[in-house]
């Protein structure tokens, strides 16, 4: 019988007489939890543990690390053993040991330069796979906004934004940059848990969301998605973000006749202002609700930090639209 079968029990946990250590890392939405664990054959090596915490995740991250990871340099943790059973599937994985998610510009500028390398990987096969993103496309979430029109308005009022900027809502609705940024293959889930550098090393870490999406879906993950569990070190400045975004786009290069990324980099502001409308609705009927998953503390740091990227991204929009028209006078923020 093969080691990993006698420590996984037939319903999908560890058996607890076969190991000499665990604990849990964190809890998925189902109630299962995430775990290291040692062997009692072997006190020395440790293992993460990661049950089924969504339906079809075993199925959709064996599925990657099988055709899409092999493509990349190892920015991965080896998968050593999986079930695929939909109720009771589950993965165990190297353990990289305990990691830091407290990142500095050079950490984001580490997973921007990767990112760009699978979004440069070719698509047509996996155009008929089944891959989903976690969360609405965009366009959905502009309609969602659409209509909460009056709730989304009292968002920008409180951040002292214009409310001419409602009118980019219905860009997006449309079809953001369908006509000169193709679909790439997205993470999905890159919020700042799901990735780490160990000595200078850049690991990503639970490829289970991966499917086909925009540039900017990625692009706002890293950049402006906040995460109750992985506040950030500190706000990113508009100043690093557009950095950031110029080299994405030095190394990405679609085929296009926006040779600057101007155009590129004002579609993400778009993408990001209504992504993060979208979260505060969201964070607000949390909050309304006790808090789900989180605490009412962690929910209000996220809706903070969430708030600040709104503002800093609209702000961006407001100068790029400025400078698009040749410096004429725009609304100001108040």
């Amino acid at each position: 019988m093969d080691k990993w079968e006698q420590i996984v029990s037939a319903d999908g946990y560890l058996i607890p007489y076969n190991l000499s250590f665990r604990e849990s890392l964190y809890q998925g939405m189902n109630g299962r939890h995430v775990e290291r664990f040692k062997l009692a054959s072997d006190a020395e090596t440790s293992y993460i543990f990661k049950p089924v915490t969504q339906v079809g995740q075993a199925e959709r991250e064996v599925w990657v690390y099988e055709n899409v990871l092999p493509l990349l340099p190892k920015i991965y943790p080896r998968l050593l053993a999986r079930s695929l059973d939909p109720a009771a599937g589950w993965m165990i994985y190297e353990d990289l040991g305990h990691l830091s998610h407290d990142h500095g510009p050079e950490d984001l500028n580490a997973v921007i330069e990767a990112m760009a390398q699978w979004h440069r990987l070719p698509t047509d096969s996996w155009i008929g796979a089944r891959l989903v993103p976690p969360k609405p496309r965009v366009e959905a979430m502009a309609g969602e906004l659409l209509q909460q029109e009056a709730k989304v308005a009292g968002f920008m009022k409180e951040l002292h934004l214009p409310g001419r900027l409602l009118g980019d809502i219905a860009e997006i609705s449309s079809g953001l940059g369908r006509n000169h940024v193709p679909l790439v293959l997205s993470h999905g889930d890159l919020h700042a848990g799901n990735y780490t550098r160990i000595e200078g090393r850049l690991y990503v870490l639970d490829w289970e969301h991966v499917h086909l999406n925009t540039p900017y879906w990625d692009l706002y993950h890293v950049l402006d998605m906040s995460h109750p569990i992985f506040p950030r070190k500190a706000p990113l400045t508009h100043k690093v973000r557009d950095r950031l975004l110029r080299r994405y786009w030095q190394l990405y290069v679609p085929r296009s006749s926006d040779a600057s990324g101007r155009i590129f980099a004002r579609e993400y502001y778009l993408f990001a202002m209504v992504f993060s409308l979208w979260m505060l609705l969201l964070i607000d009927k949390d909050l309304s609700h006790g808090g789900g998953p989180w605490s009412s503390d962690q929910l209000r740091i996220q809706q903070e930090e969430t708030k600040y990227s709104l503002r800093s991204c609209a702000r961006s929009l407001m100068e790029s639209d400025k400078a698009a028209s040749g410096g004429k006078n725009n609304e100001a923020a108040g």
